[in-house]
């Protein structure tokens, strides 16, 4: 194990609420939570801002894609112009 320095925080009463349901339902100490959530904010906080930027981008396309497979229009047949027309009675 790492040699660990001791540190005094104050979390706001939902930060000290998540972390405490996170804990119980890994069955870990309230501090394993805290120190993974650190080492996961830092691990962003370090990144070039081109680098945020391209995680950003991928998770918007990837939850774009993502709807776009779960939408309706897609798996409809294609509308014709003749088909649009026909609907409407014009020619």
């Amino acid at each position: 194990m790492a040699r660990m320095t001791r540190k005094q925080l104050y979390l706001e009463a939902e930060q000290a609420r998540r972390v405490s349901r996170r804990a119980q339902a890994e069955g870990v100490p309230e501090a394993d939570v805290i120190r993974r959530a650190l080492d996961a904010g830092l691990n962003v906080l370090e990144r070039s801002p081109e680098e945020r930027r391209e995680a950003a981008f991928a998770r918007l396309l990837a939850r774009a894609r993502a709807m776009a497979a779960q939408s309706p229009v897609g798996a409809a047949r294609p509308v014709t112009r003749a088909a649009l027309h026909a609907r409407r009675g014009t020619p």
